[in-house]
């Protein structure tokens, strides 16, 4: 053994390896870069809601990925519209809880005439079903 390992303490190495991983452990929590795992964890996908609807709706029709894709897309965007709105009505008129015509008129201020008339239908539709089904 040469004089600089006598000098340095047994405990030195250990407690360098435990600073060095408490050291890595801190850099992860406060990088803003994110691991694959947790990229693909915070992104919202609604494929598997759309591939469900199509399978009840037309089940011999495929759907292509970049069709996929832009449903995806499509289904985000509107829900982020339908939050802003939701977000306005809200400050409005602050209760714990939102009311169906608060949601409707959301949707009818977020899309255009027909198609804000049909969704609002067919939300009471799936609104009464739900129910149905839950209170039997």
């Amino acid at each position: 053994m040469s004089q600089k390992n006598k000098c340095v303490p047994k405990h030195y190495y250990s407690s360098l390896k435990r600073s060095s991983h408490q050291f890595q452990n801190l850099v992860r929590l406060t990088s803003n870069r994110k691991s694959r795992r947790q990229r693909q964890l915070l992104r919202k996908s609604f494929k598997r809601f759309v591939l469900k609807v199509k399978g009840l709706v037309a089940p011999k029709m495929k759907l292509g990925s970049l069709t996929l894709t832009e449903l995806d897309d499509f289904i985000a965007h509107m829900i982020s519209l339908l939050e802003t709105e939701l977000g306005r009505l809200y400050r409005s008129n602050p209760k714990k809880t939102l009311s169906l015509r608060q949601v409707e008129s959301a949707v009818k201020a977020c899309l255009p005439t027909f198609l804000a008339d049909s969704s609002v239908e067919f939300g009471r539709l799936a609104v009464s079903s739900y129910s149905e089904r839950i209170f039997r």
